[in-house]
């Protein structure tokens, strides 16, 4: 399915049955997978089973952000120029992803 699969927007009890359709979806793949003896059809059934789960799983992320608001532009902003007021204080009490995105922002080419 994907993300193009999925409705813009929706609830989360709309959000719940699609997750719950598709696990219904899953388990009667499964009991097909057990009852398959060809190799290619099993792993046909697994491949289609590890994609249903995963888009499973991206329905499951989707119901925890509905509802939840996106950071404003001027809230965005503000830490964006704190981040970039002091990129030393950054690097010496930052963890190593802050410490790449004070790399990135100060050189504009790779340095190795």
């Amino acid at each position: 399915m994907g993300w193009s699969g999925f409705k813009v927007g929706g609830g989360s009890q709309q959000l719940e049955a699609e997750a719950a359709k598709l696990q219904k979806q899953i388990d009667k793949l499964l009991d097909l997978l057990i009852e398959a003896d060809s190799c290619s059809v099993v792993r046909a059934y697994e491949k289609r089973i590890e994609m249903m789960e995963q888009d499973n799983r991206l329905i499951e992320q989707r119901i925890v952000f509905v509802g939840s608001k996106p950071d404003t532009f001027r809230k965005s902003f503000e830490h964006a120029i704190r981040f970039l007021a002091n990129p030393y204080e950054i690097w010496e009490k930052g963890n190593l992803d802050l410490k790449r995105n004070v790399i990135a922002l100060a050189f504009s080419e790779p340095l190795v």
